[in-house]
């Protein structure tokens, strides 16, 4: 069983999981199985991305590192405003306004 991930490589291979991980948490989301709210689907993407980044080491591309990245980027934005919007951390009412404008 483990011939094929050897003949394939440890970075072919985390390549191969984080596009699973991609195109099922996705196909969950369209199916309504999970919420695009909250962490789960977030740390899904944030996983799936780290996983194919990690894949580049062995060819790396700047162009699919950079989208790489800003997945995890955005993943991670999406955590900690879900974090912020139901820990319901006291704002003045300027930082209100300024996260409303911004969120």
């Amino acid at each position: 069983m483990g011939d094929w991930i050897h003949a394939l490589g440890w970075f072919d291979f985390l390549g191969i999981v984080g596009v699973i991980v991609y195109v099922g948490s996705y196909f969950c989301l369209q199916a309504g199985i999970i919420k695009g709210q909250g962490y789960f689907y977030a740390s899904l993407n944030a996983s799936a991305a780290i996983c194919v980044l990690l894949s580049l080491i062995q060819s790396f591309n700047l162009s699919s590192a950079l989208s790489q990245i800003a997945f995890i980027l955005i993943s991670v934005f999406g955590m900690v405003r879900f974090y912020i919007l139901n820990h319901r951390i006291t704002f003045s009412e300027e930082e209100r306004t300024f996260i409303k404008a911004i969120v």
